[in-house]
């Protein structure tokens, strides 16, 4: 699917309505609850400041979705660092990583002027939105009950939050990481080339092509892992405080421990932070035991799907496909109990 994202202008508000109303109409994502006319949304685009980024997502002339960054706070100076974001795709084309793509252009605006830290309020009830936020880093902060009124019906709000890398820090962290000779960061788009390598090295030339590749990083969560002599890839996300990871590669073969490592003590500090209480990992034939010792080693046992306990049976369940098992790390001693 060809989408190009770009800024937006004011000719789009007639097609960055069509989206954003058909969402309002859905009444249960978002906190917009009246239909806007198409002169509302070209004042909007037209008052649109400097720091204020504004993204759409278009295919074949169509707008399919947007998004939008702006000051969280207007009123003192003294928040100029934190910006404020929202997302609206068209059912039609949700779950295909056009929030993925319209995010790495948000994010790099935000980088450029100035914003150190973005802030989402999400819908309780939009379990797909807040999995969305995760993947792309944000942290669940704390729940404003009854924030939202539609329809006589209340719904809680999620606040989260993420922290963006400024210079410094990014520059400081890629030192540390060249000492350890390994570099573990999320993946990007210039990453495909060498991600379609390494899937192909292992499970065959010709199984994945660029374009599958591109896919897959804009549906969930990739780290990778880059070493002088080998590279690693791993594929993940949090759901219910559980964190399933379903694709961990090293390749060349033999990097277990100096580039599996690095790359599965990442996920597991980023699942920590994100509140989930175990790790799964998810084995499939092209993991050789080399890969089982490698997990084990770190803490991972291997269990049957029916002896975890329910709110983890089902998270789990969602991965399980024929020829796979488990193997589980729990993170925290003491249960959160209740999923965010």
């Amino acid at each position: 699917m060809d989408v190009k994202i770009r800024p937006v202008t004011l000719d789009d508000a007639e097609g960055v309505l069509e989206v954003l109303n058909s969402v309002v109409q859905e009444r249960k994502h978002s906190s917009f609850d009246r239909i806007l006319t198409v002169e509302e949304e070209r004042q909007f685009i037209a008052s649109l400041g400097e720091r204020s980024g504004f993204f759409v997502a278009e295919l074949e002339g169509r707008i399919i979705g947007f998004q939008t960054i702006e000051p969280f706070a207007a009123y003192t100076p003294a928040m100029d660092h934190v910006g404020i974001m929202g997302t609206f795709v068209h059912a039609d084309f949700r779950g295909q990583g056009i929030g993925h793509q319209l995010a790495e252009a948000s994010f790099k605006f935000a980088q450029e002027k100035g914003y150190e830290k973005v802030v989402i309020y999400v819908r309780a009830g939009n379990k797909a939105a807040q999995e969305f936020y995760q993947n792309l880093g944000f942290v669940p902060k704390g729940t404003l009950e009854k924030q939202v009124k539609i329809d006589g019906e209340y719904d809680d709000e999620i606040v989260m939050e993420m922290f963006l890398e400024v210079e410094e820090k990014a520059e400081a962290k890629e030192e540390v990481k060249a000492e350890k000779e390994v570099i573990v960061r999320r993946a990007k788009r210039r990453d495909i080339p060498a991600i379609t390598v390494i899937m192909n090295g292992l499970l065959g030339e010709g199984t994945f092509t660029e374009d599958d590749v591109m896919q897959k990083i804009f549906e969930k969560a990739y780290w990778v892992a880059v070493g002088e002599k080998a590279g690693g890839l791993a594929g993940w996300q949090a759901e219910n405080l559980v964190a399933c990871i379903d694709e961990f590669y090293v390749y060349p073969p033999g990097y277990w421990e100096e580039i599996g490592g690095p790359l599965l003590e990442t996920i597991e500090a980023e699942a920590y932070e994100l509140s989930c209480e175990v790790s799964i990992i998810f084995i499939d034939n092209y993991h050789p035991q080399e890969a089982l010792e490698f997990f084990a080693n770190h803490g991972y046992e291997r269990q049957e799907l029916e002896d975890l306990i329910k709110i983890w049976r089902e998270v789990a369940s969602e991965f399980m496909t024929e020829g796979r098992f488990l193997m589980l790390r729990k993170l925290r001693e003491k249960r959160i109990m209740q999923p965010l």
